[in-house]
This record gives C-alpha cells, structure tokens and sequence, in this order.
C-alpha cells in the first residue's frame, strides 16, 4: 500500500533526476535505483497499517485489488471494504492500480468488481487494455476529476487514433460476459490442478494463491531458478515477491486434449475455429513438432518468445505446469 501524502515542494514541480523521465513512487531497490532519488511524500506501508489514512497530510492511498510482482497476493473483500471506508470518512482519495488486475483478469472486468461497495475514485488501467499495443488509461469519478480541467494534464501520445481503436476492440471483447465467464471457468480448473500439484510435491510448492487467472505459486526452491528451468522446457512464467512465480495465461486459454472438462469450459465460439497449423503459419516459424516438445537450450531467446506468442493462447493448464 503506499501513500501520497501533500509536499510543500509540490510534487509535480521538482526537477526529475530520472534517466526515463519520470519519478519512482516504488519501495523496491531493484526497480527504483536507476531513477536516483525517489519522489518526495511517497509513503510505502506494510498491508495492515491503516493509521496514517487519518493524517491531515494524506492525499490518497494506492493500492492493487490484486497485487501483481507483490507475489500475487488477493486482498481479501473485507480489507477492501474496510480501506474504502477509511478513506471515506478521512476525505482521503482511493486509487486503485488495475493494470495487471484489470480487464478480466480476475474474471470480472476490474478485480474490485467482486466487492460491491470498493469501487475507487481513481482508477489505472493499461497493458491488456491494448493487448499487446501499448495504451493506457486513467479513469476518475466526476467528484475525483473536479480539479482535471482542461490544461492541467496533458500527455504527447493521449487520444492517438491507433492506440484508441485498438484500445476499444480489446475492451470489447475482454468485456463481453462469455469471455469473462470463461476466464473464471478456466480459474476454477487452473485453482483445482495446482492444488493437487502442491499436495503432491509439497516440498515444491508451499502455497497457491491469487484471484482469478492472476495466479501465484509461492515456491519452496528460489523461484528464479524454478523459471529457468521451465524456460527450458519453453514455458515463459513471471517472477513475483515472497519467492512466487506469477502464471498469467490467456483469458481465452483452452483445455483441449484435457482428459476431464468442467461445465462451461468451452472454449469461446470466436476462438474455437483456429488449429495448432494455422497458428504455426501466422506465426511464420519452423516450430518442433506440435509446439510442445522441449526446446532445445541453444534455442535463442527471440525464438522462445515468438513460439511461446504462437502458442500462449492454446496451452492448457497441463503443459503449463509440466
């Protein structure tokens, strides 16, 4: 959770000593350290303390529904209901960061949506929202965006033709209620073989969590070293705090070839035509086999990741985790 609290150097007037031009509000050293010194009246605190909400110096309080590289850590209804009251009674602005939580990956639009009552007032929306193309959005409620008047916040690319309509056939799609049912059909299977995973290898796995198809494994063996090996075997997984490895599937994943299927676990009709030869040719690769044999470890880098794009969103639960 991190707060920003009012500075009297004003925040958005100091000079930037930030090789990518902007400012890091992040407590973590291997993500700050390349942008010098951090920006003034960030606060960063641990998930349960909740006293400075009622600091006359706080401004808002930002905080994931899900956490992401935090280790894929669920913040439980309650706690959110519980910080949207706080903030509430302190006159203190709620923003939430959805831009790894949010269009579907949960299995609701935004991850907040499971709780009613936490909506935000601010709201950060990005990656799937151009899925793959890049794009973002902030999004506010009439009373949040009073002070938004026209000339106070510009941005060089904003409102770009491309970016919006890719940005609107994304949402369209992401948005629709068979896309999202089926991303919580797939969650529930996915939730139910990893479980079984780590009874089986309990000295593997210590601990399956997450929210929908935003899903951690906090690992026993160094997780970087876990990744590596399924980089091996061509399987791409993302790191996480608290030694987890993150596994963020395609929302429209398949379970063909799966010897058992859960009700309403079809795949979307729009997405139901395509074959294993059809992606080999768009992807335009001498891929091994099928696409799930093993790649050999000479195979570079570029490689792996235009086999692992070819295939991402056809891969079920089983390959992933062999």
């Amino acid at each position: 959770m991190t707060l920003f609290a009012q500075s009297a150097d004003g925040a958005n007037k100091r000079p930037l000593p930030c090789r990518r031009r902007w400012p890091a509000s992040t407590s973590r050293r291997r993500r700050s350290s390349s942008c010098g010194p951090r920006l003034p009246g960030f606060v960063q605190l641990s998930i349960d303390d909740q006293a400075a909400i009622a600091s006359p110096a706080t401004a808002a309080v930002i905080v994931e529904p899900v956490q992401g590289e935090g280790g894929a850590r669920a913040l439980s209804g309650e706690w959110l209901l519980r910080l949207r009251a706080l903030t509430r009674q302190h006159g203190v602005l709620l923003i939430h960061d959805e831009v790894q939580s949010g269009m579907g990956r949960t299995g609701r639009l935004f991850a907040h949506q499971w709780f009613d009552g936490a909506a935000p007032d601010i709201m950060a929306l990005a990656k799937a929202l151009g899925s793959g193309f890049p794009v973002g959005a902030c999004l506010a409620t009439a009373e949040a965006a009073k002070g938004m008047t026209p000339g106070v916040h510009g941005t060089t690319f904003g409102g770009n033709p491309l970016a919006m309509a890719v940005g609107i056939a994304a949402f369209d799609t992401i948005a629709n209620e068979e896309t999202l049912a089926h991303a919580r059909a797939a969650s529930a299977d996915f939730f139910e073989r990893l479980e079984a995973l780590r009874t089986r290898f309990p000295d593997v796995i210590a601990e399956v969590r997450g929210k929908g198809l935003l899903t951690g494994l906090k690992m026993i063996p160094n997780n970087r070293e876990f990744m590596g090996i399924a980089r091996d075997h061509g399987i791409l997984v993302a790191g996480g705090g608290e030694n987890c490895v993150r596994l963020l599937p395609s929302l429209l994943i398949s379970r063909r070839r799966s010897p058992r299927r859960s009700p309403g676990w079809k795949r979307p009709a729009s997405r139901r035509a395509g074959t294993w030869r059809r992606r080999r040719e768009r992807a335009d690769i001498d891929l091994p086999g099928d696409g799930r044999d093993h790649l050999d470890r000479r195979t570079s880098v570029a490689e792996r990741v235009a086999i692992a794009r070819a295939y991402a969103d056809v891969l079920t639960a089983e390959t992933t985790m062999h």
